[in-house]
Order: C-alpha cells, then sequence, then structure tokens
C-alpha cells in the first residue's frame, strides 16, 4: 500500500508517502516500510510530483539505477531547463553567467505544466530538505531523474525552524494489519506559494554548484534524499 501523509520543514510544505507491505513469515505478520517526500507549491500534488515519486521509489528498490553524475555535462546541454521566474531573481544576463547550458524563464504555471506532461528534453528546480537545510535539485520532467542538488553555500535559510508531520499507517494489532487513515493529509492551499517563494529561491552560488559535473560529483553522492 501507498499511505498518504504530510510535512512541514523549514517552512516548506510537503506529502509524503510511505510504501507499506504487509506479509507473513512463518508465522509471524509483519510490515515492512519506506518513506519517501515531494515538496509542493499547491494544496495537491500534481503528476509531475508523482513522476518525481516514482523515480524515487524505483531508486530506492533497486528497479532503476540513480542518474550518472559523469553524464550530467551531457545532460544538461541537451535538454532545456524551465525557470521558474519566481524563484530566482537573477536577471537572464547573470543566469547565463551560472549556467553555461540551455534554458528559458517562464510563469510557474508553464514550468508546472511541463512537469505535469513528463516533458521530453525538459527540466525544472525542486526544493528539498536535508539536514535541516533547504537546498535545491534539478529534475528531468520526462523521467523523474534527480540530475543535480545542492547542499553546499548559498542557501535561503528561512527564520522559523517549525517542523511537523502526520502520516497514514498499518499495524500489526492483535494478529490483524490495521489501517489508520492520516485524517488532516489534505494540505490548505493558503500561503503555501508565498511561502515556497519567500523561502526557496535559487541565487548564483547555488546554481554555479547544481551546473558543476565536478562539484556534483564530489559532494552530492547520493542525489536522492528519500
Amino acid at each position: 500500500m501507498l499511505l498518504p501523509g504530510k510535512s512541514e520543514m523549514k517552512n516548506v510544505p510537503f506529502m509524503t508517502y510511505k510504501t507499506s507491505m504487509a506479509y507473513h513469515d512463518g508465522k509471524e505478520r509483519n510490515v515492512s516500510e519506506a518513506i519517501f517526500k515531494i515538496s509542493l507549491r499547491s494544496d495537491v500534488p500534481d503528476e509531475g510530483d508523482f513522476i518525481l515519486l516514482m523515480n524515487k521509489m524505483k531508486v530506492y528498490y533497486n528497479i532503476e539505477k540513480e542518474f550518472n553524475l559523469k553524464q550530467l555535462d551531457e545532460t544538461l546541454a541537451k535538454k532545456m531547463l524551465y525557470v521558474d521566474n519566481s524563484i530566482t531573481e537573477m536577471r537572464s544576463k547573470d543566469f547565463k553567467e551560472a549556467y553555461s547550458f540551455p534554458f528559458e524563464y517562464k510563469q510557474a504555471v508553464e514550468v508546472r505544466e511541463k512537469a505535469k506532461q513528463g516533458a521530453k528534453d525538459a527540466l525544472y528546480f525542486k526544493a528539498d530538505v536535508y539536514n535541516g537545510i533547504i537546498n535545491m535539485m534539478i529534475i528531468d520532467a520526462e523521467t523523474g531523474a534527480i540530475l543535480s542538488r545542492s547542499l553546499m553555500n548559498g542557501f535561503n535559510k528561512p527564520a522559523s525552524k517549525n517542523n511537523f508531520s502526520s502520516e497514514s499507517e498499518i499495524n500489526n494489532s492483535g494478529g490483524n494489519f490495521v489501517y489508520k487513515v492520516c485524517s488532516d493529509c489534505a494540505l490548505q492551499a493558503g500561503d503555501i506559494l508565498k511561502t515556497y517563494n519567500d523561502n526557496v529561491k535559487v541565487k548564483k552560488s547555488v546554481l554555479k554548484d547544481l551546473a558543476d559535473e565536478k562539484k556534483q560529483i564530489k559532494y552530492s553522492d547520493p542525489l536522492i534524499i528519500y
């Protein structure tokens, strides 16, 4: 079963999905679980978020290999990075100084549409939180593969440090599996987009790291933080 949940880290809202597999081991009943998270820019995940989710799951369960960072330059050179102009304050000239590959500034709704369609040869930015620090990823829209991740300097850290989570679960109770649904896992749209825009910005230093194959090989292994 794929069990929904929600969490908030560093004021960035996430939808979480827990794979929960109930199985028998002789007379014992067991549950094997793994949790995956996706940051959101609206009240619910869309098709692009699920493409990313499926890629994370496939890599975790060894169905697919993680992106080969030695192919980063080649991949960025042949794909278009669609830049949501609300998450960067860089002018196109400054962006080009840090990112020497194809890119195009778009409205947020246009970038989301590329992700939702799983558009071929399209890339986009996606936020994450790792070790209590907001960081940025470049995602392949078609496959959901994480191509690069910035965990180095240049992150815009929000003042708030609040974290919360709520999730569905399966319990092994009295010899039976009991499913507990998360009744408050529908995220409210409200200030989500404002929060994302205020706290998640692609800065020049971050962009340089994302587009640097040598740095990615040295610092960003593994790429996928579940």
